[in-house]
């Protein structure tokens, strides 16, 4: 039981770290991989531009007003 936790933990704390960066910073992470993927996508550089709207969409999502609703819900503690 202990070593489920523990594994549990681990996979947390990269994704809970990952959260805390800088505004800057995760804007420039995600547009860098963004352009790599657009880069090597062989299907997108011959004019697919359904599936680099829809990988632009996916990695980039705003959030939905329920997503903010439930982060607010979060942050007050309810």
């Amino acid at each position: 039981m202990k070593i489920s936790f523990y594994l549990l933990f681990a996979l947390l704390v990269p994704a809970a770290q990952a959260q805390q960066l800088a505004p800057d910073v995760l804007v420039k992470s995600i547009t860098e991989e963004v352009v790599a993927i657009l880069k090597k996508d062989k299907d997108i550089q011959a004019g697919d531009s359904k599936k680099a709207a829809d990988l632009i969409e996916t990695k980039i999502q705003l959030p939905r007003p329920a997503d903010r609703l439930q982060a607010f819900a979060r942050q007050a503690g309810g």
